[in-house]
């Protein structure tokens, strides 16, 4: 796993924030750049890869603070559900206005919607979209292989809150079990934050998914 995963947490909540890369290739995927921007383009030129897509799990702008500046450094295209992709565009509905964030430089960001089944190819690697909303209206999940990049799913003996705009606790539950909980027990959950985990620690000992 670590020869082509770098993580890096950013931003004031501290974020995960993976650059996912093909290591035949070079060819890479930012997944949730939610802040430091310039850390996160120092990995890239450290490590020599071509960014090729930028990926956001979700609409927060703690996933999504430095989405423009990756953009404006790679020229990769932003991908994100189409029930969050007003967050792009709304300091209100991405949550920048409520966590004081000043808002980024104004200006359209090149943009693709992904939805549940899509492949993206990041030079020889395949991300599988998953739809697990709750948390948020349009929140995915990537599977790649035996990793999960979960977002703020899943975490670590614990859920994502559903108390803010367009958070839903059954739907999110329903994501977990449908979506997450039928993968194998060795999956690697790469969460949106805090330590990463397995689907079968989570299936044993997470407490939301035990009285539910």
């Amino acid at each position: 796993m670590e020869q082509n995963i770098i993580h890096l947490q950013v931003g004031p909540l501290g974020t995960n924030c993976y650059l996912l890369f093909c290591t035949t290739t070079r060819k890479a995927a930012v997944i949730d750049p939610g802040g430091d921007g310039e850390l996160i383009f120092q990995q890239v030129k450290k490590n020599n890869l071509e960014v090729v897509a930028i990926l956001n799990t979700h609409g927060h702008w703690d996933h999504i603070g430095a989405n423009k500046q990756m953009q404006k450094w790679t020229g990769a295209p932003i991908y994100i559900h189409q029930l969050d992709k007003p967050m792009l565009y709304d300091t209100r509905l991405s949550l920048a206005d409520w966590l004081g964030e000043e808002p980024e430089e104004a200006g359209e960001v090149i943009c693709k919607t992904i939805a549940e089944g899509d492949i993206l190819e990041i030079g020889q690697l395949k991300i599988e979209v998953l739809f697990t909303p709750g948390h948020s209206p349009g929140g995915v999940s990537f599977l790649v292989g035996d990793l999960l990049f979960s977002g703020d799913a899943l975490f670590q003996r614990s859920i994502g809150r559903t108390d803010l705009a367009g958070g839903d606790f059954p739907t999110l539950i329903r994501s977990i079990k449908e979506k997450i909980l039928p993968l194998s027990d060795d999956t690697v959950v790469l969460p949106g934050h805090g330590p990463l985990t397995t689907v079968g620690e989570e299936r044993s000992y997470n407490p939301y998914l035990r009285t539910t």
